[in-house]
């Protein structure tokens, strides 16, 4: 019974049409799958030539794309409408670029400019040295005269004699 799958149905011939008939429905039901393919793939192609990048990333690639710590991205990862991949406690998280870009958008918009969750780095000024520039450095002593030299030369023919 193995020999033929197709027994008693009649198989098409390379050249031979198949008309069939849609639904109204149907038909705009793939017009519009046709039209949010070409509208991704366009975007997508914009995306790229922008340098942006496309699609899921990783909280790494999205904090290194807006100068952002990677622990505020995951503390404001559900704003950012993260998708957690796993279900355990240190479940991988990834983002839609363009769907966290607009929330980054929206919650910048909403924030004040000096709330504490300003996802935006402070960068600090260096403080000046306590030290003068032109102090003298300490003088530092041999390791013979500290007594650790000799300890770990014992310590060494101890284990070459055993």
């Amino acid at each position: 019974m193995h020999g033929r799958r197709d027994e008693g149905k009649e198989t098409m011939q390379r050249g031979e049409r198949v008309v069939m008939e849609l639904s109204p429905q149907a038909v705009e039901q793939v017009a519009r799958r046709v039209a949010q393919l070409l509208h991704r793939q366009q975007e997508n192609q914009q995306h790229a030539e922008s340098g942006e990048p496309v699609g899921m990333v990783t909280v790494a690639e999205f904090a290194a794309y807006y100068k952002l710590s990677p622990a505020w991205v995951y503390e404001h990862s559900d704003e950012l409408e993260a998708t957690r991949i796993g279900s355990g406690p240190k479940a991988r998280i990834r983002l839609d670029f363009q769907t966290a870009k607009a929330a980054l958008a929206r919650l910048n918009a909403s924030s004040e400019p000096a709330a504490s969750t300003a996802p935006t780095r402070k960068h600090r000024r260096p403080r000046p040295s306590p030290y003068e520039a032109d102090a003298p450095l300490l003088e530092s002593r041999p390791r013979e005269i500290l007594g650790v030299g000799r300890r770990a030369a014992s310590r060494a023919g101890a284990m070459r004699s055993s």
